[in-house]
């Protein structure tokens, strides 16, 4: 990653905490964490040029995140596509989650 925002992005980031966001594929946002303070330091560092106050920034990030302590940070989240339409085909579930998609096909009528 150029810098550490990227990976910070993953932790720091959640501009909209509503349910109709609807943000599933962020982290922070599936632990329905509200953290406005953050997202606006991530926001001015993520637009900050200059090397030295945009380190600064990103070290408060990481001190603010630690002193919050948040009590659950959700990383990576399993699912397991199960299939309930006869259009679908070459479709087979496996018994460990570990159900491969590369040919599954749909055909258009039932």
């Amino acid at each position: 990653m150029p810098t550490a925002l990227g990976s910070l992005d993953n932790f720091a980031s959640n501009p909209d905490n509503s349910l109709e966001a609807n943000n599933a594929g962020n982290f922070v946002w599936r632990s329905a964490r509200d953290i406005p303070e953050l997202n606006a330091l991530r926001v001015q560092a993520n637009s900050e040029r200059d090397d030295d106050k945009r380190l600064a920034l990103i070290k408060q990030i990481q001190e603010l995140f630690i002193e919050q302590k948040p009590a659950v940070l959700p990383m990576f989240e399993r699912f397991e596509p199960i299939v309930v339409n006869a259009r679908v085909q070459n479709y087979v579930g496996h018994p460990w989650s570990l159900t491969r998609v590369e040919g599954v096909s749909k055909t258009d009528a039932p």
